[in-house]
Parts: structure tokens; C-alpha cells; sequence
């Protein structure tokens, strides 16, 4: 594909405008009163309440989110993913001036390991620095009790025994029989 000029300028102009407007649409929801700026806010941990679940586990994912400015913000959202794919967004979260608060979810885990990860922002934009991510294994679900799938390989083997020499037994009865 042969770029001209005319198509290079356009897509600056929309890389522009698109850089430009970035600042203005995330100021102007997640500050608090007065504020210029991008609010300094972050998330400080990312726990889970299982750090070793199987999958079809509900697990709870807790994040911690830190505003680390003299103003009360509002309006702010948690966005939760694993391995790109969005799980939930929270809305409406508000954080004191310089304090925290905890934003938890429930999931149901999906065998795999997964790059889980939260971020905040608004409903219009996100702050990329206020990003966290933490890895987590998923195991499969175990196969079952031993002594039930012990119980379950006699019962067929007893099974088997039976189709094979009842026959047997059959046949010897009828020759006593007749005999």
C-alpha cells in the first residue's frame, strides 16, 4: 500500500487529536474541586482470595486504590482483566484525599495462567500509570476422591467377572441337568 502525503497527514491529524484530547477528557471527571492535572491516583495491591484455586472457583480479586493528592476524587472506575479480556468495570468509586479503599470483585477462574490486572479512570478514559498487574495459575479440577474412583474401577472389574462367568455357570447347570 503506497502511503501519499494525504493520507500521512490524515493520520496524524488523527493521532493529534487523539493525543490532545486524552488529558482533557480524564481531567475533568476524576478530580476533585478546582484541580488541573491528571489526579494522582494508583493502585497500591492486588490480592486474591485464593492464590491457588482450581478452575470454576469463585474467587474474590481485591484492589487497593490510593489517591496520593490533597483532593477528594469521585467518578473514578476499576477496569478488571485477565490476559486482555475485560472481566468488569466498577463505576462510581470515591477516594478521600490521601487515603485508600479497597475495590473487590468475584470471579469465576478459568483454568490457564492468567496476567490478571486493574486499572483506573474514568468512564471516558483510563490512567495508564495507575495500572497493576499480578500473575495467577488456575489449576484443573482434580478428577476426583481416589478411594471413590478405587470403588468405581472394582465395581466394574466385579462387573465384568460376572458377565464373563455367568455364562459359564449357565451352561454348567443345564449339563447337570441333563445329566
Amino acid at each position: 500500500m503506497e502511503m501519499t502525503a494525504t493520507k500521512i497527514s490524515v493520520i496524524i491529524a488523527i493521532a493529534l487529536v487523539s493525543l490532545m484530547s486524552f488529558p482533557f477528557a480524564t481531567v475533568t471527571s476524576a478530580q476533585g474541586p478546582g484541580g488541573s492535572g491528571l489526579p494522582d491516583v494508583k493502585i497500591k495491591n492486588m490480592s486474591f482470595s485464593n492464590d491457588n484455586p482450581n478452575e470454576n472457583d469463585l474467587i474474590t480479586i481485591t484492589v487497593i486504590v490510593w489517591n496520593n493528592s490533597s483532593k477528594n476524587l469521585t467518578g473514578l472506575t476499576v477496569t478488571f482483566s485477565y490476559d486482555g479480556t475485560n472481566i468488569t468495570t466498577v463505576k462510581n468509586i470515591s477516594v478521600a484525599a490521601n487515603s485508600t479503599t479497597s475495590v473487590p470483585i468475584t470471579w469465576k477462574a478459568v483454568k490457564w495462567t492468567h496476567t490478571m490486572a486493574a486499572v483506573v479512570g474514568t468512564e471516558k478514559a483510563v490512567f495508564p500509570k495507575s495500572a497493576i498487574s499480578r500473575d495467577l495459575k488456575v489449576n484443573a479440577n482434580p478428577i476426583g476422591d481416589p478411594w471413590t474412583i478405587l470403588g468405581a474401577l472394582i465395581a466394574v472389574l466385579i462387573t465384568i467377572i460376572i458377565a464373563v462367568a455367568f455364562p459359564a455357570i449357565l451352561s454348567s447347570t443345564k449339563k447337570k441337568k441333563m445329566g
